[in-house]
């Protein structure tokens, strides 16, 4: 998970966790790079609005490497113009803040199942 806001990184980690995830949690883009290949998740979730690599460049990055093109990203963002851009960038997903983590969760199993190895 990839959140710059303290607060929403700790609900939001804790509800995942709760209900039996493993979530890693970073403030920014540039730590979420820095973590992926030792974590290789299945599944990223990322504001846009982050400090030192903002979420559209992260997008970027990722699509650009075999290595991490692959990982579904849910971004969930307060941006108003999220939905098109973060889908041209190839993101699996797009949740409007602020929603309720149910929401937040849906979307995440959503994502999970439509994986070709169907995790969740």
């Amino acid at each position: 998970m990839v959140e710059d806001d303290p607060a929403i990184r700790r609900l939001l980690t804790r509800y995942l966790r709760d209900r039996h995830f493993r979530v890693e949690a970073v403030s920014d883009g540039l730590a979420a790079l820095a973590c992926l290949p030792t974590l290789q998740p299945h599944l990223i979730v990322t504001d846009l609005d982050l400090p030192h690599l903002g979420g559209y460049a992260l997008l970027a990055r990722l699509a650009e490497h075999p290595a991490t093109r692959r990982i579904p990203v849910v971004v969930f963002s307060a941006q108003l113009d999220t939905a098109d851009t973060a889908t041209s960038l190839g993101c699996a997903a797009v949740l409007m803040k602020p929603a309720p983590p149910q929401e937040l969760l849906k979307k995440i199993r959503e994502v999970l199942r439509s994986r070709p190895d169907g995790l969740e």
